[in-house]
């Protein structure tokens, strides 16, 4: 329906059945829809002269079903049925095409579907109630193939004409209306429902499926890399030769093979609500296995990935597993409908469920292990929100899917963002690579004029001076319903190719920028702790050669640099405590000054509060347009603190713990290298490979610090050549990052989602004959104003200590991997000692045999780094 056209004329019909003037903006398509419903349902019903109870009845219930309880919409029905029946405008066929001169077919075609409905309510369709509804479709040019259609489906007759109730399901499809009001869509879900069931015909051309080798050949080398630490596992292993082995060489070695044997590529699915998220699911995966539904309805997590046979899990909060049948999975997959209409809190809050597991042997992406995660919608509950924001901090690929009518609103726009920070680790600056964007309903945009300026503007938001994301091939235009329609009807159409080639792009993605990276990274670390163990041999078979002695002073030295190693461990903590102390106090006093100038900095930004909507016949969408605007600014006021507190204070924190680790990890080194010099041994060198084989330094970010210097602005290091040069740390130019709004930390903490605010304003209840709108809009502006800061000043306390609490956390992170390292130096100087010990217990002819052995061990390592070699070469070509 295009609003933009209505005329003069129609606008003045509508205000006769609304009893007063009303303006363009008044006329929304769902007031121009319902009005005309009303229209044909009243016709209907007043062809005989009389209302039977069944006609009364099926009244009620469409209303009821089709227009949400305490809306503005519903206000309007009995103003409009008043002044409908008054002025007899049912019976006008003037009139009434006037009024549904705007509709398109689709919608006229609903319109008479519930005419058909309304006259069948008694029982059987009568004369004069049939020839209303077939002159009036003949008026509006509707097809008499299809007004046929629905009188045969309301009297039980057969349907020859296959192709055409092919059309009329295509032209009612709800997918048609996902760009509308949610009237429209409940209205064609209703009458599909009706419709018997839609013929599949056979076609000539099938579905090419995609090909998932690439994703199998990663898992292959995952495999083969699990088997090589088996192999150095069996080298480590053995104990009769008494080699003393480093404790983190083993649980190093050991972390590395759990994550080859687990590895899975995490895909997850974001999006607001009634983008078509869970439908782009099922056409993903092949089978209509997620739950579709015209409201919010994912209400956990939801994990379809590959098993040995089709099995549903359903993991609770509690620790608690169970398997539950397959064919409850979509019931306890999804919220109630009273919740998604209603309020979601009290469910959500007695919800027990964490995750529910769905595993399939058949999806041929699971299968190739691919894991894909149905997230919580976005913009709904804030409990949801919170739950994908965990969800995305572990996830190779997140894809954000979007609706082409949207266009992405600022709403969607500011979720990206979130979802860049969230993806990058919290490093505001660099767009993510991991992020696609899916625009769906492609199919209803349908003019040339909007395929060409949509991609436009969303690739300029995205794309444009400040890109949100990088790399090739990250946005898509899709229809999932149509992609998906063709899945399962094995049938081929213009949006199962452009589905397709998203497949393979995700794929590329996956196989070249994550995939091989990660080989790659699991081979390094395995090289890495087969130099460790190499060089552990080569220091035993010194000691065994009696090339290394260790005199009793040199092991008080030792003893001694054990000490100082600790001290150090103690200095760095001290250091740690400080920051936070330190950070934390004047974040209070500097968060108390700028709460009290908060009030006033945003009420001067009143004027930019804005709405294209009407107060009058869309009060929810005004009041929303309001909450979104006021959270924007609110969120705006907090990043500006945030921005700096990190220039003031935390900047300089994390510098100086830096600089104190730096001296300490140098000083520790410059010890090592000392003693090894003394005995002939590569100590220093052993620290470092000890420090590239650690996971959990990795994993935090340490290599940052090697790969920058003492004195980098950002608190770099640089120590041992550069190890790790290129990996991103936690500097302190990602503090705002990690302090970030995310996805709806604002709405989340503060107003309880967008919904908050709007579902507690409800005093104000303006109609036709009140105020003007520019009066209404100021009050409802007052109410926003008032009601959020109370809710803003509410969560305070709440909000400033999740500040607190990441603040602590960000330098406690760093003292722990300083912490690791420490333990890895202490028991390089243990395990000196230890081999002399165990060695002085040898005979001349066990130590000989265990050279021997050695040298085997050698060669064993020597096999194994050739393998792993290979396994470089071949993810690198």
């Amino acid at each position: 329906m295009d609003i933009s056209l209505i005329n003069s004329e129609s606008l003045a019909l509508l205000s006769r059945m609304a009893g007063q003037e009303l303006q363009k903006k008044d006329a929304t398509p769902a007031v121009v829809f319902m009005a005309s419903l009303l229209c044909v349902l009243m016709g209907v019903i007043y062809q005989d002269g009389k209302i039977t109870p069944e006609e009364r009845e099926r009244w009620q219930t469409n209303l009821t079903r089709l227009i949400p309880p305490n809306s503005n919409l519903k206000k309007l029905v009995p103003i409009f049925t008043k002044y409908i029946l008054f002025f007899r405008i049912y019976k006008n066929f003037n009139d009434l095409l006037l009024l549904m001169s705007n509709l398109s077919d689709s919608e006229k075609l609903l319109l008479i579907g519930f005419g058909y409905q309304m006259s069948a309510s008694d029982g059987e369709i009568e004369l004069r109630e049939k020839d209303y509804l077939e002159n009036l479709a003949h008026q509006i040019n509707i097809d008499s193939r299809h007004i046929q259609i629905f009188e045969s489906a309301f009297t039980n007759l057969v349907i020859e004409d296959q192709e055409a109730l092919i059309e009329v399901h295509r032209l009612v499809d709800p997918a048609q209306f996902q760009l509308l009001d949610n009237i429209f869509v409940l209205a064609a879900k209703h009458i599909v429902e009706i419709l018997p069931q839609k013929p599949r015909l056979k076609r000539d051309k099938i579905r090419v499926l995609p090909n998932y080798e690439n994703l199998k050949q990663i898992q292959s080398d995952h495999q083969e890399l699990d088997n090589i630490c088996y192999q150095f596992y069996q080298i480590i292993a053995q104990d009769e030769h008494q080699v003393c082995w480093s404790k983190n060489l083993i649980d190093d070695l050991q972390e590395i093979s759990k994550k080859n044997q687990s590895k899975r590529f995490r895909v997850t699915v974001v999006g607001e609500f009634s983008q078509g998220k869970s439908t782009f699911l099922n056409a993903l995966v092949g089978e209509e296995i997620q739950p579709v539904r015209e409201i919010p309805c994912t209400g956990v997590v939801s994990v379809l990935r590959y098993g040995e046979q089709k099995r549903v899990i359903c993991c609770y909060k509690d620790g608690r597993k169970e398997d539950i049948a397959i064919e409850d999975y979509q019931e306890k997959a999804s919220i109630s409908e009273e919740a998604a209409i209603g309020n979601l809190s009290d469910e959500l809050a007695h919800c027990e469920i964490e995750e529910i597991i769905f595993e399939h042997p058949d999806l041929d992406i699971c299968s190739s292990g691919v894991e894909i995660i149905d997230s919580p919608g976005l913009n709904e509950h804030p409990d949801r929100e919170a739950i994908t924001q965990k969800i995305l901090k572990d996830t190779d690929a997140a894809i954000f899917i979007t609706s082409a009518s949207r266009c992405l609103a600022k709403s969607e726009r500011d979720v990206i963002e979130g979802l860049k920070l969230t993806l990058n680790a919290g490093l505001s600056d660099q767009p993510a690579n991991n992020l696609f964007i899916l625009v769906n309903f492609w199919d209803l945009v349908q003019t040339e004029k909007g395929r060409n300026q949509i991609p436009k503007r969303i690739e300029e938001n995205i794309q444009g001076k400040n890109p949100i994301i990088s790399g090739e091939n990250r946005i898509h235009y899709i229809s999932a319903k149509l992609a998906l329609d063709a899945i399962v009807n094995n049938e081929h159409n213009e949006y199962i190719e452009t589905f397709d080639y998203f497949i393979n792009c995700l794929q590329e993605f996956l196989v070249n920028e994550r995939g091989k990276l990660e080989v790659a990274s699991s081979v390094n670390r395995i090289q890495a702790l087969t130099e460790s163990a190499d060089n552990e041999l080569k220091q035993y078979e010194k000691i065994l050669e009696g090339k290394i002695k260790i005199s009793e002073s040199a092991k008080l030295g030792i003893f001694e640099k054990i000490g100082e190693a600790s001290g150090l461990y103690l200095r760095i903590s001290d250091q740690a405590k400080y920051s936070v102390a330190v950070s934390q106090e004047y974040a209070t006093a500097s968060w108390n000054k700028w709460v009290q100038g908060l009030e006033e900095r945003i009420v001067n930004k009143a004027g930019t509060l804005t709405s294209g909507h009407s107060p009058l016949v869309e009060q929810e969408k005004v009041l929303q347009d309001y909450c979104e605007q006021f959270t924007q600014d609110l969120s705006d006021e907090i990043q500006n603190w945030i921005n700096n507190l990190q220039s003031e204070i935390l900047s300089k924190q994390a510098k100086e713990l830096n600089s104190v680790i730096y001296s300490a990890l140098e000083a520790i080194r410059i010890d090592l290298k000392k003693l090894g010099n003394q005995l002939g041994t590569n100590l220093d060198e052993q620290f470092t490979s000890n420090m590239a084989s650690n996971i959990r330094a990795n994993n935090l970010g340490i290599n940052y610090f090697m790969a920058g210097s003492e004195n980098n602005d950002e608190g770099g290091f640089n120590m041992f050549g550069g190890l790790g040069a290129g990996a991103v740390g936690l500097t302190a130019g990602a503090l705002l990052g990690i302090f970030g709004l995310g996805l709806g930390f604002i709405p989340a903490l503060i107003v309880g989602g967008l919904g908050g605010l709007a579902t507690a304003i409800g005093g104000l209840k303006f109609l036709f004959g009140k105020p003007d709108q520019d009066e209404v809009y100021t009050q409802y502006k007052r109410q926003i104003y008032n009601l959020g800061f109370q809710k803003f000043f509410e969560s305070e306390k709440e909000i400033f200590n999740t500040i607190v609490e990441k603040i602590e956390l960000v330098y406690q992170e760093r003292y722990l991997v300083f912490a690791d390292f420490i333990e890895q130096a202490m028991a390089l100087y243990e395990n000196l000692i230890e081999q002399q010990e165990k060695a002085h217990t040898k005979t001349l002819e066990e130590k000989e045999k265990t050279i021997v052995w050695i040298n085997k061990q050698h060669q064993k390592l020597k096999n194994i780094q050739n393998e792993l070699e290979a396994i470089v070469t071949e993810v690198t070509y």
